[in-house]
Order: C-alpha cells, then sequence, then structure tokens
C-alpha cells in the first residue's frame, strides 16, 4: 500500500495505491490526521489504484467519515475501481459517501463550485 497526500488549495487529496487491508489503516488514519491539521474544509479519497478494500479498510473510511463530520469537515472518494465499487454497494456504504468520477468531480460535488 502506497499513500501520499496533497494540499489542493482548502481540499486535502489522499491517493491510495494498492489494498486499504487492517495492515494498512494505521497508515491511512495517520494521512487522515495529518490533513486534519492544515486548513482543509474537506478530503478526498483517490481510489483510483486501490485494488482491493477489507471490512478493516471500509472501517477507516466510515471512521475518517465520521471524524470530518464532527469537525465540520467533508469526505469524498474518487476514482473507484469497478471492484471496490461493488463492495461498496454490497454494503450498501455507497450511499454514505459523496463520490465522483475524478479528483475535480469530487470538489463540486463538495463544494457545489
Amino acid at each position: 500500500m502506497h499513500i501520499t497526500t496533497r494540499l489542493d488549495g482548502n481540499i486535502g487529496v489522499i491517493t491510495l495505491e494498492g489494498e486499504l487491508t487492517v495492515h494498512m489503516t494505521d497508515r491511512f488514519r495517520a494521512a487522515v490526521a495529518a490533513l486534519l491539521d492544515t486548513p482543509a474544509t474537506a478530503i478526498i479519497v483517490d481510489a483510483g489504484a486501490l485494488d482491493y478494500i477489507d471490512s478493516s479498510g471500509l472501517g477507516a473510511l466510515v471512521s475518517a467519515h465520521a471524524t470530518l463530520t464532527r469537525k465540520n469537515r467533508r469526505l469524498a472518494l474518487c476514482n473507484v475501481s469497478a471492484k471496490v465499487d461493488e463492495i461498496m454497494r454490497i454494503t450498501k456504504l455507497d450511499r454514505y459517501f459523496v463520490a465522483g468520477a475524478s479528483v475535480a468531480e469530487a470538489r463540486t460535488r463538495l463544494t457545489g463550485s
């Protein structure tokens, strides 16, 4: 698993590559925490290179969403692969997250502009 973070204006972007599993959730949570220490008003998780996510990975996404919501910030997903999208649909989490086909579309859905 490779995780990168960047700040794009007032939006934090976390790019995930590989698998978000029980062995990598601490690194994901650390990336979210690092962006919470910035002026980012929202975080977009770019899952374009995410090959697999297990229940711990799903839990980490839900936890990040809850943390951001408590801090009056928002979370969105983008570039979700068909395989990961199927897992999200099966668990009904596709209804829980704002999603976009790209970082730009996710940003628009978060900010309305």
